[in-house]
């Protein structure tokens, strides 16, 4: 990214050029910082059998350019307050991941609205629109994922994985790691360059670090990424094509020695409704959560009685298509 900023080519400079045209920027001061992951801080992870991994890793395309959220951190911030906005995004200022109850909403040190729906108890995540902080307009990717997080890890599962939480909370059972950690627009402008050496460079490693029990492959412009960039990870090529029309989660071994289990997420297209959501509150069905539940749990504990149901689907897919 330094590299960008002045002017000398390489891989990111397409990407960061273009933050400073889409989001009307005046001076490199007030460049975005790349997005590292949203969610907690491994070491606060809980042990489990020696390890500290997290049950759920999402993998998204990139990290998103948003002109109107407020301190999000720019090359003006110190190291602390870049750490806390990412990791407390989702948490409260003193890292505590609380959730609203019924037909009730909070805002967390990250500025986010987290709001229950009467009823099916759903969470909608949502950000402040523009300058104008009393606007707010619902984060689609966010609520999405929350929904996926509740539906595989539900309390049975939290308690084998070390944890005391009655449902799966994103942002401390599951975590969000972009592939490309640069900020882009809504477009991807800039991904398909910057995907390949921003893997190798700073992806892998976040992937080593958590260690995740689960990676979530989170919709279409992700996997594509995966297939078509160069990247020499030990991901299986093959593997990746599968999951597009197969539903097995494959085994995937980083170069720490670690394992961990991909599955992929359909999401629905960019700026798509979320009419099956908001009627139903269910984002996959419900074999294919206890499929994953299984994945998840029996590798925390071989001896789990978990059990997938018949004929289940492995690949979390949106209910209404994409």
């Amino acid at each position: 990214m330094m590299e960008a900023l002045k002017k000398q080519p390489n891989s990111c400079a397409e990407i960061v050029g273009n933050q400073f045209k889409s989001a009307a920027l005046r001076h490199k001061s007030e460049l975005h910082l790349p997005e590292p992951w949203t969610g907690i801080e491994p070491t606060l992870i809980p042990e489990v059998q020696g390890e500290r991994r997290i049950p759920l890793l999402f993998l998204v395309e990139a990290g998103r350019l948003c002109p109107g959220e407020r301190n999000v951190p720019t090359l003006s911030h110190d190291l602390p307050s870049y750490e806390s906005f990412y990791t407390r995004r989702f948490a409260d200022r003193l890292g505590r991941f609380i959730l609203p109850g019924e037909d009730q909403s909070l805002t967390t040190f990250g500025t986010v609205t987290i709001r229950r729906r009467s009823g099916d108890g759903a969470l909608v995540y949502s950000k402040p629109e523009g300058a104008a902080q009393d606007k707010h307009h619902v984060h689609e990717l966010w609520t999405l994922l929350s929904a996926v997080t509740r539906s595989i890890l539900n309390r049975s599962a939290l308690e084998t994985l070390g944890y005391d939480d009655p449902e799966g909370i994103l942002g401390k059972h599951s975590i969000i790691l972009p592939l490309v950690h640069c900020k882009t627009d809504m477009e991807g402008t800039g991904v398909r360059n910057a995907a390949a050496p921003c893997f190798e460079m700073h992806t892998r490693r976040f992937l080593e670090y958590f260690r995740p029990r689960l990676v979530v492959i989170t919709g279409k412009e992700t996997l594509d990424q995966l297939l078509t960039a160069d990247i020499s990870s030990g991901l299986p090529r093959e593997s990746l094509v599968r999951l597009q029309d197969e539903s097995e989660a494959f085994s995937w071994e980083f170069a720490n020695g670690a394992a961990t289990k991909v599955a992929y997420f359909q999401t629905p297209a960019a700026h798509a409704p979320l009419d099956d959501f908001t009627e139903s509150g269910a984002v996959i069905s419900p074999a294919a959560a206890d499929s994953l539940r299984h994945v998840v749990c029996s590798r925390a504990n071989p001896q789990t009685g978990y059990k997938t149901t018949e004929g289940a689907h492995r690949t979390p897919q949106h209910e209404g298509g994409s």
